[in-house]
């Protein structure tokens, strides 16, 4: 079940699938990326806009994932094209936890990335 819903909600961010990605999020759900934290579907959303804004195109490439009882663990590298052309690699990970089988709280970290002219 928590890989299901870990690889469903890459997948809806990567077809900009707002209310696919969102339903995978409990209502009191909390999403932290870096420093910045995210409470609620609605806070949520902001992010995805966010996310949508300064990736026009992305790609999430899968290095490891690894499910526990009401968690998970996934570390990845974002592939994505900003909007002066040049391609961001994103190494990073995230953690997954879940309760009644949706995601209550998402930690994303990002690594130090790498920008490439294409």
């Amino acid at each position: 079940m928590e890989e299901a819903s870990v690889r469903g909600i890459c997948d809806a961010l990567v077809r900009r699938d707002v209310v696919k990605a969102l339903s995978f999020f409990a209502d009191d759900a909390t999403l932290t990326w870096g420093p910045f934290e995210f409470e609620g579907r609605e806070r949520i959303k902001t992010w995805i806009a966010e996310l949508e804004e300064m990736f026009p195109e992305l790609i999430f490439r899968e290095k490891s994932l690894k499910a526990q009882r009401d968690g998970a663990t996934q570390e990845f590298v974002i592939e994505a094209f900003i909007p002066d052309g040049r391609k961001a690699l994103l190494p990073g990970t995230a953690i997954y936890e879940f309760r009644d089988g949706k995601i209550k709280l998402l930690r994303i970290a990002i690594s130090h990335g790498y920008l490439i002219r294409v």
